[in-house]
C-alpha cells in the first residue's frame, strides 16, 4: 500500500514465538533512528495494571533485548526533534508466525515485563502501548480506544 511503513525483522524459523525483536523501519523518515521502537511519555518509565502510563511508537536507535528503557535520552526521534529527554526501547516486539501479528512488550526499569496492549489513540492519530487500557481511557477521556494489532502485510524475504 502506498505510503505504508515497510519494516524488516529477523527470527529463527525454529522459534514458535519470537520475542525481543528489533524491527527496522526500511523506509522510515530517519536513518539516525532506524528502529521502530517505543519511547515513554508518562509519569515514570514503567507500565502496569491500574496505571494510565503509556509509550508512543517512535524511531529509536538499537537497545539490548530485554533491557529497561535506555538511560541515554538522545536515542529516539522525539527527543532529537523536541529537546525533551525521553527514554526509549527498540527490542520490544513479539511476532506470532501463525497470525503474522506484531505485538509489543515493554520492559520496566526493574526488569519486569508487564502485560501490554497496543492502542490506537485517535485524538493524536498515534499508536501507543499501555499496561491498562481502561486506566488510559479514564485519564485521557477517550471513548473506547481500540486495541489494535500490527499485521505483516507480505513477506519480502524469508526469516534467517
Amino acid at each position: 500500500q502506498a505510503g505504508a511503513l515497510e519494516v524488516t525483522f529477523n527470527f529463527s524459523p525454529d522459534d514458535p514465538a519470537p520475542e525481543e525483536l528489533d524491527v527496522h523501519a526500511d523506509n522510515g523518515p530517519s536513518s539516525t533512528y532506524p528502529y521502530f521502537g517505543t519511547r515513554f511519555a508518562s509519569t515514570n518509565d514503567d507500565l502496569s495494571p491500574d496505571s494510565f502510563n503509556y509509550a508512543y511508537i517512535t524511531g529509536t536507535t538499537q537497545t539490548p533485548p530485554g533491557s529497561p528503557p535506555s538511560t541515554e535520552d538522545n536515542k529516539n526521534s522525539f527527543t532529537a526533534a523536541t529537546g525533551i529527554p525521553e527514554r526509549a526501547e527498540s527490542a520490544v516486539w513479539k511476532y506470532n508466525p501463525s497470525t503474522q501479528d506484531l505485538s509489543a512488550q515493554w520492559t520496566n526499569t526493574d526488569g519486569s515485563q508487564p502485560t501490554t496492549h497496543l492502542v490506537y489513540y485517535a485524538p493524536d492519530n498515534v499508536v501507543i502501548i499501555t499496561g491498562d487500557v481502561a486506566a488510559f481511557q479514564r485519564n485521557f477521556g477517550t471513548d473506547n480506544p481500540p486495541v489494535v494489532s500490527l499485521k505483516q502485510a507480505r513477506s519480502l524475504r524469508s526469516p534467517c
